[in-house]
C-alpha cells in the first residue's frame, strides 16, 4: 500500500487492538468463546466434555499469544468433533480478526485481505440462535469494514498533508466514499443495538474523518464572464454561450481543468 505511514502498534488485549492515538477505532475484547461454549459442553458426556474444554482453552491461549493460525487449526478440529457448538464459527472469526490486527501496521496489504476474510467469517454467524453471538458478530463485521476503510482511505495521512492540491480530487472523493460506506455498517448495527457505545464512538470517528476531508479539500472556483471586451486593435470580443464558464484552479493543478 503506497504512502502508508508506519504507526505505533496497538496495545494488546486478548489479541485485539485497543483505542490508540494513531488508530481511530476503539475496540474492546471480544466475549470469551470458552464461556459461551461452557453451557453446551455441560450437556456432553463427561470425558468428551472435559477434552473439548481443554482444547478450547488451549486454542484461546494460542489466540491470546498471537499464534492465530495455530488457534484456528485447533478451533476447526473441535468444530469437526462438536459441530453443534455455535460459538466455534464466532471463535474462528475473532481469531481471523486478531490476525488482521497483528498485520495492520507492518503489512497493511496483507491485513486488508485478512480483514476481508474476518468479515466473511463474522457474517457466517449472523444467523446464530444466540443473540449475544449475533450482536458480537455484527459488531465484528462493522469493525472489519472500518479497518478496511482505514487502510484504503488513509484519512490521517490526507489530513496531515500540507498541500492538499497534491491529492487529485477524484482520489479524495473515492476515499470519502469508502469512509461513508463503512459508516453505514455502524448505522445499521445501531438500529438493532442502539445501546452499543463502542459502535457509536467508532461511527462518530468515521464521520469526523470524512467530513473533515470534505471540508479541507480545495474546491475549484467557478467564474462567469459577462460583457467581455478587448482593447486590442483590430480585435473583437465574441459573446460567450450561456453555459460557457472559466474554472480557476490552483497553480499546482493547472492543465487538468476541463
Amino acid at each position: 500500500m503506497r504512502n502508508w505511514r508506519k504507526m505505533t502498534s496497538p496495545q494488546r488485549h486478548g489479541g485485539h487492538g485497543a483505542c490508540t492515538e494513531k488508530s481511530f477505532l476503539c475496540l474492546r475484547g471480544f466475549i470469551c468463546v470458552l464461556a459461551l461454549s461452557a453451557l453446551l459442553i455441560g450437556f456432553l458426556p463427561g470425558a468428551f466434555a472435559e477434552s473439548l474444554h481443554d482444547r478450547l482453552a488451549h486454542a484461546e491461549q494460542l489466540r491470546q499469544d498471537g499464534k492465530f493460525d495455530e488457534a484456528m487449526g485447533v478451533y476447526r478440529e473441535v468444530q469437526v468433533d462438536a459441530p453443534e457448538l455455535e460459538s466455534l464459527p464466532y471463535a474462528l472469526a475473532c481469531t481471523a480478526f486478531g490476525k488482521a490486527e497483528s498485520l495492520l501496521y507492518e503489512a497493511p496489504d496483507q491485513a486488508l485481505e485478512a480483514y476481508r476474510a474476518a468479515a466473511t467469517a463474522f457474517q457466517a454467524v449472523f444467523e446464530a440462535r444466540d443473540d449475544a453471538l449475533r450482536r458480537e458478530a455484527r459488531l465484528g463485521a462493522a469493525n472489519c469494514a472500518a479497518r478496511i476503510a482505514e487502510i484504503e482511505a488513509r484519512p490521517e495521512e490526507y489530513l496531515e498533508t500540507p498541500d492538499k492540491n497534491a491529492v487529485p480530487p477524484d482520489e479524495v472523493k473515492k476515499r470519502v466514499s469508502v469512509l461513508r460506506q463503512a459508516s453505514l455498517e455502524y448505522e445499521q448495527f445501531l438500529q438493532q443495538y442502539p445501546d452499543s457505545e463502542a459502535a457509536r464512538r467508532n461511527l462518530e470517528r468515521l464521520r469526523y474523518y470524512w467530513k473533515r476531508m470534505v471540508q479541507e479539500t480545495p474546491q475549484p472556483v467557478l467564474v462567469r464572464i459577462i460583457g467581455a471586451s478587448t482593447e486590442y486593435p483590430a480585435a473583437a470580443a465574441l459573446p460567450l454561450p450561456e453555459e460557457a464558464s472559466v474554472v480557476l484552479v490552483p497553480r499546482s493543478t493547472q492543465g487538468t481543468a476541463p
